[in-house]
C-alpha cells in the first residue's frame, strides 16, 4: 500500500476530462490496494421513478451486463446504507447476509466486489456522490491500516465529487416533481383533454362550472402553468392522466 501524496488528490481535482478523471480514481484505488474503483454522481432519491445518475468506474463489462438493473441497486444494503449517511464505512458478505441480501453478494464476489470501503457526500439540490474502492481479498486486521484506508477514502471522496461535478454535474437535471393532483383535479383535466368547455364537464361529473373551474385553477397552480391546455400537456408527460 503505496503512501498517498496530495499532490494525486489535486491531480484528481483538477482532471481535464472524465476518462482523465476515471483512469486517476482507478490509480489511487489500486495505491490502496483495491483493484475495483466505483463511483456515481445521483440526482434525486435512489427510490424515485425520476432519479437520474452517471457512473464513473473500471467495474468489469460482465458485471454491468447483470447489474444495471435499478430494483437491483434499491435492494444493495451498501447502496442504502449510503443513501443515509455520510461516514465511510466497511462492508463484507456479512454486510449483506445481515440485510437478506446474500445473492447480491454471491452475485457479485466472482466479479472482486467482496469486500471494500464505500462513502458518501450528499450535496445541495438532492444530489449525492457515492464513491466505493472493492477487493476480492480481506481487508488488514490492523485498527491504524482500516483507520487509514477509510480516512484516504473519505478524503479521495472530497477531491474526486468535486471534479465530477464539475465535469458531468450538467449532464443531469433537476428531476421533475410529480405534483400531487387531486382526483377531482385530475378528472377534470382528463375531461377538458378533447376541448370540451367547464359547462360540458360539469354536466359530466354532475357538479357546477364553477367548481370545474375551481379544480382546473388550482390545478395550474400547482403544475406551474398558465393554461388548461399546457395543464394537461404536462399530465400527459409526467403520466398523471
Amino acid at each position: 500500500m503505496d503512501h498517498i501524496a496530495v499532490r494525486d488528490l489535486l491531480d484528481i481535482s483538477c482532471a481535464p476530462d472524465i476518462d482523465a478523471l476515471s483512469s486517476r480514481l482507478v490509480a489511487f484505488a489500486n495505491r490502496l490496494d483495491f483493484g475495483l474503483m466505483s463511483a456515481v454522481l445521483i440526482n434525486g432519491n435512489l427510490n424515485s421513478p425520476n432519479v437520474q445518475g452517471r457512473s464513473i468506474s473500471n467495474t468489469p463489462e460482465a458485471f454491468i451486463e447483470i447489474s444495471r438493473s435499478l430494483d437491483t441497486a434499491r435492494r444493495d444494503p451498501v447502496m442504502q446504507c449510503l443513501m443515509r449517511q455520510d461516514m465511510p464505512f466497511i462492508y463484507d458478505q456479512r454486510t449483506y447476509a445481515e440485510a437478506d441480501a446474500g445473492d447480491l453478494w454471491e452475485m457479485q464476489a466472482p466479479y472482486g466486489y467482496s469486500t471494500g470501503i464505500a462513502v458518501a457526500m450528499h450535496l445541495s439540490k438532492d444530489k449525492h456522490f457515492l464513491l466505493g474502492v472493492d477487493r476480492p481479498t480481506k481487508l488488514p486486521r490492523k485498527e491504524e491500516t482500516l483507520t487509514y484506508l477509510l480516512d484516504s477514502v473519505q478524503t479521495l471522496a472530497v477531491h474526486a465529487q468535486a471534479a465530477a461535478q464539475r465535469l458531468i454535474g450538467d449532464e443531469l437535471s433537476t428531476p421533475r416533481e410529480r405534483p400531487k393532483l387531486t382526483p377531482q383535479e385530475l378528472e377534470c383535466l382528463r375531461l377538458s383533454m378533447d376541448g370540451r368547455s367547464a359547462w360540458h364537464v360539469a354536466q359530466l361529473l354532475s357538479i357546477s362550472p364553477r367548481t370545474v373551474n375551481f379544480h382546473i385553477q388550482s390545478s395550474l397552480k400547482k403544475l406551474g402553468v398558465a393554461t388548461k391546455m399546457q395543464a394537461v400537456i404536462t399530465c400527459l408527460e409526467l403520466g398523471l392522466i
